[in-house]
């Protein structure tokens, strides 16, 4: 057999089910509302600030994070190899044209001008 409510039409069946939910419901929400007096000891007062609003002049400093990029990419290349002994710049400072960036260990060098120098003197 079917019941009609509305224009909607239940099942016989279907009806218990819906019955048995709906007093489950109203059970479990009406024994969850109850409370015991005293259970819940009475909660502090949270402090508050107060302010009073004042007008003044805020500096206009606007800041911004940001990557910079050169127009003219520059790359440093050594033209001769060796072993450097120091760096004599600061990583993003200015340099000018001819200005010295590196020290490379004179040892090698001057042994090769020793060995070139005694190869003439025996020629």
């Amino acid at each position: 057999m079917k019941y009609k409510v509305g224009n909607m039409q239940i099942e016989r069946r279907i009806v218990p089910q819906l019955s048995s939910c709906l007093v489950f419901a109203v059970i479990a929400l009406s024994t969850g509302c109850k409370q015991e007096a005293g259970s819940m000891p009475a909660q502090p007062v949270p402090q508050v600030e107060v302010v009073t609003v004042q007008t003044q002049v805020v500096p206009d400093e606007p800041e911004f994070i940001g990557r910079a990029e050169a127009s003219r990419p520059v790359e440093i290349r050594s033209q001769v190899t060796g072993i450097l002994k120091a760096v004599l710049y600061p990583e993003g400072r200015d340099v000018k044209k001819g200005e010295r960036l590196y020290q490379i260990d004179p040892v090698p060098f001057r042994a090769a001008v020793a060995s070139a120098k005694a190869k003439i003197a025996q020629a």
